[in-house]
């Protein structure tokens, strides 16, 4: 018998491997009730660390990231592309989206407008990832409030040390 909590596959309800919807539910860990969901009242208590959603078309790399994060202490679910992030900052808000530049479908920087112009997913942090950037891809970046962007392979303990340096988002716990 297979526990969905401890599962895998962190797909959205009703999206399949080959990424077309089916009104079969897969199997992925579930958000929490929104009234359990951290919020910045309880971060500022120091309750819980930012929830953070990881964009990557990579697999194993993703898998990497939400190890390293996990060790934090960080709450962690992962999309493969941007259109599949959309349908998880439907369901649920997260403090923080660590994307891709390079994806399938919907790219890192697409993903960030549709955030910027759409305030029901919140007012995530956006940091974007990439394997080299332009200064296009910066000014690109600052256009849609990304004001972190990361070198691929990027390292747990630098994120964390973004995420930590936004004071005004992510108080420090007293």
């Amino acid at each position: 018998m297979m526990n969905s909590k401890f599962s895998t596959d962190t797909r959205p309800t009703g999206v399949n491997k080959d990424r077309s919807m089916s009104p079969s539910p897969c199997i992925y860990q579930p958000p929490l009730p929104h009234a359990t969901q951290p919020t910045f009242h309880s971060l500022s208590l120091g309750c819980a660390l930012p929830s953070i959603l990881i964009v990557d078309d990579a697999a194993e790399f993703r898998r990497t990231l939400r190890e390293g994060l996990v060790i934090f202490g960080y709450d962690c679910q992962e999309a493969e592309c941007g259109t599949d992030a959309l349908r998880y900052l439907k369901n649920r808000k997260f403090d923080v989206v660590l994307t891709d530049l390079v994806m399938p479908f919907l790219d890192g920087l697409g993903l960030a407008q549709h955030i910027m112009e759409d305030r029901s997913y919140g007012h995530p942090l956006v940091i974007l990832m990439t394997s080299g950037h332009s200064d296009m891809v910066k000014s690109l970046a600052k256009t849609f409030g990304i004001k972190n962007i990361l070198d691929k392979p990027c390292k747990a303990s630098e994120i964390n040390r973004i995420i930590r340096e936004e004071p005004l988002r992510f108080p420090k716990a007293a």
